[in-house]
């Protein structure tokens, strides 16, 4: 484990606290087992904790893009070990509590599932650029940066992807 000094503890910390809920909403869509979430989450930032003095190196990038970055590598690389399985409803994460009624949180985690299972016919780069925009909530310049791509293609992927879950969405709604 790499040996921070107080200052560097300290903005470690703040950024763990203020990055923790959009890395644990990435990676729970595109995962959906609340176990392997927090195991994943978890490995990501402790990636970014062995190698935060290579990051400060570089502070012309956002400590938000360099973190979603550790993240999407961390997913590919967790696909690449595992086959994708079936999502159950039991194992959605808490996301974002809607409503305290028992109904209408079951009614969100159904709408969840058709959402997610609509991005994952999405081309990958469209899938990718959802998820960091939805649940990373990132913004058009960040997911830029973390996919090396310009941000009007950005803006226009993301465009593309959510006509298209729309679309599905109401057909199948």
């Amino acid at each position: 484990m790499p040996k921070l000094l107080p200052p560097q503890q300290t903005q470690f910390i703040e950024y763990y606290h203020q990055y923790f809920p959009a890395i644990y909403r990435y990676i729970g869509f595109r995962v959906g087992s609340r176990h392997q979430t927090e195991d994943l989450v978890s490995e990501v930032f402790l990636k970014a904790l062995e190698h935060y003095s290579r990051y400060k190196v570089r502070e012309h990038i956002p400590f938000s893009s360099w973190l979603f970055k550790i993240a999407k590598n961390t997913l590919t690389d967790f696909y690449r070990k595992n086959k994708k399985k079936t999502l159950n409803i039991e194992d959605i994460p808490e996301m974002i509590d809607l409503s305290p009624l028992p109904h209408t949180q079951v009614d969100t985690k159904f709408l969840f599932l058709k959402v997610k299972e609509i991005v994952d016919t999405l081309p990958k780069k469209q899938k990718e650029i959802v998820t960091l925009r939805l649940f990373g909530e990132l913004k058009n310049k960040e997911i830029a940066e973390i996919l090396s791509l310009s941000e009007k293609t950005i803006a226009s992927t993301y465009m593309r992807a959510i006509a298209k879950i729309s679309s599905r969405l109401t057909f199948h709604l």
